[in-house]
């Protein structure tokens, strides 16, 4: 076990600071504003502050999720080395412990990217920030779609969440899913690399798309997209009794990462080199 969580911190050191790495997170940090700075500049101008905890809001438009996971799957595909690569560490640790150090490393690339997500958030938004115990007032006004599409906001605020769920438990619940999906995705593309980076790029492409068009399909189909469990505006069981609730969501999501790492170790322990 010390051998691959030493293998595991090579890895950090290794990647966290590399090139590609640093253009993910400038590329994140320019979208992110371009989502926030209408936001930014109605409070401004209307003299509204919005509370801290509109990062749970912010995941209820589809196209926010579409972009951040395919700004994600973009980082994640390249983090994965070439086993034929990696013979001299494969030799050292097993093919076991070479796919587990792998792992290790995709998930806390994706929690840390969850919380770089949040953080980054509340920095954007520090200007027309208030920090309140509720959702404040800002929010609650931009709840109303015809403010939005007066001022130009991309976002859609969902009404559903402030009024169904306290803030502190929004913001740990899309913190939770957030982490738990994009360690799913990385669970998928480690597997898929074996076949190849195109691959792996084309199932995440899928499942990306797949998740921005279920309201074509009906309630029904939410329970089979992964990728649309972050939006909490779709875990209104009164409403909507066939919508995922958080429960089923993490459940699955850590059951398929189970799933892809498992695909992706006998993979590994079989493959001829």
């Amino acid at each position: 076990m010390g051998k691959i969580f030493l293998y595991y911190r090579i890895l950090l050191r290794r990647n966290m600071m590399s090139l590609r790495m640093l253009a993910v997170l400038l590329v994140t940090a320019l979208v992110m504003d371009a989502f926030l700075r209408p936001v930014r500049e109605f409070c401004g101008m209307a003299g509204l502050d919005v509370s801290q905890w509109g990062f749970s809001l912010f995941w209820g438009n589809k196209y926010v999720g579409l972009t951040f996971m395919l700004l994600f799957a973009y980082g994640a595909s390249a983090l994965t080395d070439d086993y034929k690569k990696e013979q001299c560490i494969i030799g050292r640790i097993g093919r076991e412990g070479w796919i587990t150090g792998q792992l290790l490393y995709q998930l806390t690339y994706g929690w840390l990217y969850a919380f770089f997500l949040c953080l980054l958030h509340l920095l954007l938004l520090s200007p027309v920030m208030r920090m309140e115990k509720g959702w404040g007032r800002g929010w609650g006004i931009l709840t109303d779609g015809m403010v939005g599409n007066e001022c130009g906001i991309l976002l859609e605020i969902p009404y559903y969440i402030i009024s169904n769920y306290r803030p502190v438990a929004a913001l740990v619940e899309t913190l939770l899913l957030l982490g738990l999906t994009f360690g799913f995705l990385a669970s998928l593309l480690l597997w898929m690399r074996f076949y190849g980076y195109v691959y792996g790029a084309i199932a995440a492409s899928l499942l990306i798309f797949w998740s921005i068009s279920m309201e074509i399909f009906g309630d029904r189909i939410y329970r089979f997209s992964p990728l649309s469990w972050i939006r909490l505006n779709r875990h209104y069981q009164l409403a909507h009794p066939l919508w995922p609730t958080t429960g089923y969501a993490a459940l699955m999501l850590i059951l398929f990462t189970l799933l892809f790492f498992c695909l992706a170790k006998r993979k590994a322990v079989r493959i001829e080199v």
